[in-house]
């Protein structure tokens, strides 16, 4: 997510000049909703970051008495709700500014004895004073997110190929960006279930990999079925594979069912899963290749 993300631009035709002009303003509309509930491509984190910098920009063009994207004072106001809810919902002490809107910011700095239309150097760092260890706070979680990202398989395929693998694994990446509490974390467990049944689901073919057996094994049986598929594809020793995959298994349904499961242990599960899924894969590309 940029800046930009969070900004639409309109045409709209000036008659002073006798022509078009681009207007750009916030997407208020985005920002409301994200203050109710979570955007189902951009993290919170990621709203965080980049509303501070536009409000960390806005104020420090009112103290110079320029321009600013967020024009009325309702603008302002719901900006700052946004970024309140968003910091209370990812345990961020959000700054007591003692202003809620463009008047009362002006009131503000009238109390501290500065003249609200004319710049200062206490008013900018009044701003940065006020903004900025929220923002390093932000910085370093993003960091320590760039640290904690799931595994990326080695293979040159970006996916699997199968489709609900694929979504379920999409989906569980975003999820793992948001997950802060442990039941967030435990949400993550379940989400492996499904990745690992899934991916089991897909790779197992009963007249291959069990032709004696009827009926086949059913949806469900996740580690017999990605035994099967390991003991039938591949000629050497598969004993510490199959235990890979029963272990990646029973720790999905471990984070799952045992709280209160923590971000370290949700993410080795993942990156697990993440693995067990393209290895069944790959065991299915070989067979096909050959």
């Amino acid at each position: 997510m940029t800046p930009s993300d969070l900004l639409e631009h309109r045409e709209r035709y000036d008659e002073e000049i006798g022509g078009e002009i681009t207007i750009t303003r916030v997407r208020l509309d985005l920002i409301r909703k994200v203050a109710s509930q979570p955007h189902p491509e951009f993290s919170d984190l990621e709203f965080i970051q980049n509303l501070l910098e536009l409000v960390h920009k806005d104020l420090w063009k009112a103290a110079k008495s320029e321009l600013t994207l967020l024009e009325d004072n309702s603008d302002l106001r719901d900006v700052l709700i946004c970024l309140e809810r968003l910091c209370k919902r990812n345990s961020f002490e959000f700054p007591a500014s003692g202003f809620r809107d463009w008047m009362s910011l002006e009131s503000r700095w009238r109390k501290l004895g500065w003249d609200g239309y004319r710049y200062s150097t206490e008013k900018g760092t009044w701003i940065d004073d006020l903004l900025e260890p929220l923002e390093e706070e932000v910085h370093r979680r993003v960091v320590d997110r760039f640290d904690h990202q799931l595994l990326t398989p080695i293979s040159p395929k970006d996916k699997t190929g199968w489709e609900q693998v694929d979504t379920e694994i999409e989906e569980m990446r975003r999820s793992f960006v948001r997950a802060l509490s442990p039941q967030a974390c435990a949400a993550i467990g379940n989400a492996c279930v499904r990745i690992n049944e899934a991916a089991a689901d897909a790779a197992y073919i009963p007249r291959r990999h069990t032709p004696d057996m009827d009926p086949p094994l059913p949806r469900g049986k996740d580690k017999n079925r990605a035994e099967a598929v390991i003991e039938t594809e591949l000629d050497t020793d598969q004993k510490d594979l199959i235990q890979y995959a029963r272990s990646t298994i029973a720790l999905a349904h471990h984070v799952k069912h045992n709280p209160p499961a923590n971000r370290t242990e949700a993410g080795i599960a993942a990156d697990a899963s993440i693995a067990l899924a393209n290895m069944l894969r790959r065991l299915v590309d070989h067979v096909t290749e050959s």
